[in-house]
């Protein structure tokens, strides 16, 4: 599986760029200013992206 890089995870271009990505089975890393934003990030982009595939989502 590659893996790609984006910054500014919670930004309306990255979220389409990220679904994107995994929806063509990417491992897609994200950087956040506050991590605590990760579950909001995932819930939007589950109406975008199957559940195994937002699996390969992470955040640093």
């Amino acid at each position: 599986m590659k893996k790609v890089v984006i910054s500014g995870g919670s930004g309306f271009v990255a979220a389409w760029v990220i679904a994107e990505f995994l929806n063509q089975h990417y491992a897609v890393a994200t950087s956040l200013r506050s991590l605590n934003k990760a579950n909001a990030i995932k819930e939007g982009l589950s109406h975008q992206v199957d559940s195994t595939d937002l699996e390969n989502l992470s955040f640093f």
